[in-house]
């Protein structure tokens, strides 16, 4: 890192912190969401703008330097950004802020061909009107050379700053404005309606104020900084803001060794700290102050439909593990650009912490960019990132979906695979036939899964299946689905704990069957707990559809990669319903092309040397 100072604009003691383009490794999950795999390629840029000193009006604010601080620590920490100029007190100048606006920021994103973020994020006070805020006046910003309540020399409106952003939000992929001040929602102007600020892999502009454009905002405790830097920090930072996301990404090596991390989306940090002010409200009502905080505000910054959000990196390896676990990883963590960082909610300065010493497992490996399942060399380690990184969705579907809109499912969401099930343990789906129909009507590519059966020989299970199940080369590899048997009320945990030692064996001399006539590698399928009760190679020779959720430790063994992740049993899709089940295909197109042709483990012979 190094200072760095404008040779074309004097900007008086201002911190700017720049990194070398292209030094350091490239984050993962900033790759895999832009499609990128070069450092640099992309660019992530910080203007932070902080006020606390007012000497001719006595208003300092206090909490204002301490969140301008936390705010540059933190993305120049955790968040990994490459460059934060940061304007303080007299040097936010109208001249100044302008220029970085208007000409700094503008050329940096043309250096990047729009895969640059940008983040903005002022602290400070706002105006509306006069004192009693009636008036016609426009929503400003007051800069710290105020001369009085509203100096129009020293007021720098928000209508301008909405200005800039609509011309920034299509030079770069993601801005993302924070706005700290009274009346801060008066930068919101003419955003159109749509867009999704949590779909993190695609362009847009948004903005998140602290208060709505009619009312003050309040730090509450100055020495401390503001309610809402500490809420998106903590939020951030500890993983809360987005629980579903913020573990997203899970390297696993077996043997209890696994470390975890992944990002925090916009709408879902808004959503934490609506909550946390919610929280905050709560509380001075049981007390004294005579306050309240105002709901914070969303919009789109741009003047045409925001596709995606911001993302924050999460940071989060003992989630699900321990400290002694993620000690075995500290060399692999390095490689795969995993931190350790953490806050205490509300109002505690964000400091990174020092990673463990001494590390017991000291194997390096890199995770490649994309969509994949397993590192190079090394099946034996599992992959499994944020679902929205995987390209290629599909469902499975049963009777219990019930009757399905087919158009509505097409037009709306297109799924490019749909696995229907044929048998249970109870006998055969007696809705595999219609919607095997409907999928070859709507072109959509279709399968077959029949649950195992721990009562029945493989043999008797063939016979079933291919009466069921016709010999059309259209159709997706078989699957042969392994229930947990603990989960099974009956006789199928009966027959299961009769000879546990068999299964392996009887459910690969079924694929073998299966494979015989389909003339398709089979698929085995089950939930990450059934299928860890196989951790050897009995189903090396096959493909592997797992189902895991994100929301446990993972157990899944052996040293095949998966090819078919189910991460969800409650998507609402339309067409279907709730609670669907949803998948991705690991790879690439032309590795889908190999799937659907059935040749081999794909997923293995991809990370394969």
């Amino acid at each position: 890192m190094r200072e760095w100072s404008s040779d074309t604009q004097s900007v008086l003691q201002v911190l700017c912190v720049l990194q070398e383009d292209g030094e350091g490794d490239l984050d993962l999950r900033v790759g895999d969401a832009l499609k990128v795999t070069k450092p640099e390629e992309t660019r992530a840029i910080g203007l932070v703008i902080s006020i606390a000193k007012y000497p001719n009006i006595n208003a300092d604010i206090p909490a204002a330097d301490v969140d301008g601080k936390r705010i540059v620590n933190f993305l120049t920490g955790s968040q990994k950004f490459d460059e934060v100029i940061h304007l303080r007190n007299e040097d936010a100048t109208k001249d100044n802020i302008n220029w970085f606006l208007d000409t700094y920021l503008v050329s940096r994103a043309a250096a990047f061909n729009g895969k640059a973020r940008l983040l903005i994020i002022y602290s400070g006070h706002g105006l509306y009107g006069d004192k009693d805020g009636v008036s016609g006046k426009q929503s400003a910003f007051v800069l710290s050379s105020a001369k009085s309540d509203y100096d129009p020399s020293a007021m720098y409106k928000m209508s301008e700053l909405s200005n800039s952003l609509r011309a920034l939000s299509h030079k770069y992929f993601h801005v993302l404005t924070l706005i700290n001040a009274c009346f801060g929602g008066g930068i919101f102007s003419t955003g159109e309606i749509g867009g999704n600020p949590d779909a993190f892999t695609k362009p847009g502009s948004y903005g998140i104020a602290a208060g709505d454009d009619k009312t003050v905002v309040y730090s509450l405790n100055p020495a401390q900084g503001s309610v809402f830097v500490d809420a998106l920090i903590d939020g951030i930072a500890s993983g809360k803001a987005d629980t579903k996301y913020g573990t997203s990404y899970v390297v696993s090596a077996g043997d209890n060794r696994q470390i975890t991390a992944g990002i925090t989306r916009t709408n879902r940090l808004f959503n934490y700290i609506t909550d946390i002010y919610a929280d905050v409200n709560q509380r001075l009502a049981q007390g004294s102050e005579n306050i309240r905080l105002s709901e914070p505000w969303i919009g789109s910054t741009q003047n045409d439909i925001a596709r995606g959000g911001f993302f924050f990196l999460t940071d989060n390896p003992l989630s699900n593990s321990g400290k002694e676990i993620a000690q075995t990883f500290d060399k692999a963590r390095d490689k795969i650009n995993i931190g350790y960082y953490s806050v205490e909610r509300m109002n505690v300065s964000y400091e990174p912490d020092k990673p463990p010493s001494e590390p017991k497992y000291n194997d390096e490996f890199k995770v490649p960019f994309g969509p994949v399942s397993g590192v190079p060399g090394r099946p034996e380690i599992k992959i499994f990132k944020a679902p929205d990184i995987y390209p290629i969705i599909g469902y499975d579907i049963s009777a219990l979906d019930g009757d399905i809109d087919w158009i509505k499912l097409k037009r709306e969401t297109l799924p490019r695979f749909v696995y229907v099930r044929a048998i249970s343990t109870k006998g055969r789906d007696n809705s595999f036939t219609k919607n095997m129909e409907n999928l070859a009507k709507h072109n959509i590519d279709r399968g077959a899964y029949f649950k195992f059966n721990y009562c029945t020989s493989p043999s008797d299970q063939y016979k079933l299946i291919t009466t069921v199940v016709p010999n059309d080369s259209q159709l997706l590899p078989p699957v042969i689905r392994i229930v947990n048997p603990e989960d099974e009320k009956g006789d199928q945990e009966i027959c299961y704990r009769k000879d546990p030692t068999v299964v392996a064996k009887n459910v690969a001399e079924l694929a073998k069957l299966l494979h015989g006539h389909y003339n398709k590698t089979p698929v085995i399928s089950g939930t990450h707990y059934s299928l860890s009760k196989y951790p050897g190679d009995e189903f090396k020779p096959y493909m592997i559809w797992v189902s895991y959720w994100g929301s446990a430790k993972l157990k899944m063994g052996g040293s095949s990669p998966w090819t078919l992740w189910q991460y969800s049993g409650h998507e609402v899709v339309p067409g279907i319903g709730g609670n669907v089940e949803a998948n991705v295909f690991f790879g690439n197109e032309a590795q889908y092309s190999e799937f659907r042709a059935g040749k081999g483990n794909v997923a293995l012979r991809a990370v394969q040397l």
